[in-house]
């Protein structure tokens, strides 16, 4: 039976980290890197964790779900992390997560901008990473766990590490 509580001796963020992390390699993202500790993110936000990936295209994929993909790897963390607080609201969990909000936003501007999406389209897309966010989460519980200890110990994972602790736990 799979654990879906943490050990309280592990981090928030190397379990928001890891559920990056676990999202990113479900959905086909490369060159996927995790660390924790303090540092600048991608975006120039300082931050105590950061996940980086490369999202290709899948084979005949339409953009909008490339860029969909991206954003419930993002949103994947905050995610975890409204999970974990039961009482919490979206607003409030994104509100913590300024990096994560940053990088929402520019993925929600290239939906609008470079596909179209506007309105209830837009609305839904969201939604529906919010929901496929939750069901990796559920779906890859272990490899999340998995990941994430190893991440509080070592500090870092680099895409073969990480490739590597998600085969062992499936």
């Amino acid at each position: 039976m799979s654990r879906l509580l943490p050990s309280p001796l592990m981090t928030v963020r190397a379990f928001h980290e890891a559920a990056h992390a676990v999202a990113a390699i479900e959905l086909g993202m490369v060159e996927v890197m995790v660390r924790i500790g303090p540092d600048g993110s991608v975006s120039g936000v300082e931050t105590d964790a950061d996940i980086s990936f490369a999202c290709p295209a899948l084979h005949d994929e339409p953009r909008s779900r490339t860029l969909q993909r991206r954003l419930i790897v993002i949103l994947a963390g905050p995610e975890w992390e409204l999970f974990a607080a039961v009482q919490s609201r979206r607003r409030q969990v994104l509100r913590e997560q300024r990096s994560d909000c940053i990088a929402i936003v520019k993925v929600i501007r290239q939906l609008r901008n470079l596909c179209g999406m506007h309105g209830r389209a837009l609305k839904r897309c969201i939604e529906d990473a919010w929901n496929e966010a939750a069901s990796i989460r559920v779906l890859r519980n272990d490899q999340l766990m998995n990941i994430a200890a190893v991440l509080d110990a070592s500090g870092a994972l680099d895409d073969s590490e990480l490739r590597s602790l998600f085969a062992q736990s499936a």
